[in-house]
């Protein structure tokens, strides 16, 4: 088929020239017709070796929502290197809340559906919303906490 074409187009006024230059044209799409089947396979080949319940959650929609059945939240650090991502797994670890952190950027977290910029001052994990919440001022993750943990779970229909 595709030879055929080439003789058509070559034997309408097309230069051998232009012949060579479709050739070469034909080759690279089939090459990367090879590429992507064979990438293909991998991925099928993947996807066999993959747990069920992992896929699962990898199609799901980023959000905050709260740990199972009333279970401690649990949070780890995404940024080894970043202190605050530190800081607040050492935190979340050493609390009882079925609500979930969430890292959005460098200092910014959703804590439930809740934003929350996170900042360590004199050596302490520090608290600020954007709702007014401290009057727009760091609090310290504790008071934080116990202000919004009760909102979040009305939010979630937790006990």
């Amino acid at each position: 088929e595709w030879n055929a074409l080439q003789r058509s187009q070559c034997g309408a006024g097309e230069s051998p020239k232009s012949s060579d230059k479709l050739g070469r044209l034909r080759e690279a799409c089939e090459s990367k017709d090879n590429v992507i089947r064979g990438l293909t396979q991998e991925v099928e080949k993947l996807k066999k070796g993959f747990p069920q319940k992992a896929s699962q959650h990898l199609h799901q929609p980023r959000s905050a929502a709260p740990a199972q059945s009333g279970n401690s939240a649990r949070y780890h650090a995404t940024v080894p290197t970043d202190p605050t991502d530190v800081r607040l797994e050492e935190f979340v670890s050493g609390i009882t809340c079925p609500i979930s952190f969430h890292r959005i950027n460098q200092g910014l977290y959703r804590f439930g559906a809740t934003q929350v910029e996170l900042e360590i001052v004199n050596q302490k994990l520090m608290a600020r919303t954007d709702d007014g919440w401290n009057r727009g001022k760091l609090g310290p993750i504790e008071r934080f906490i116990a202000q919004f943990e009760p909102i979040e779970r009305d939010r979630f229909r937790l006990p």
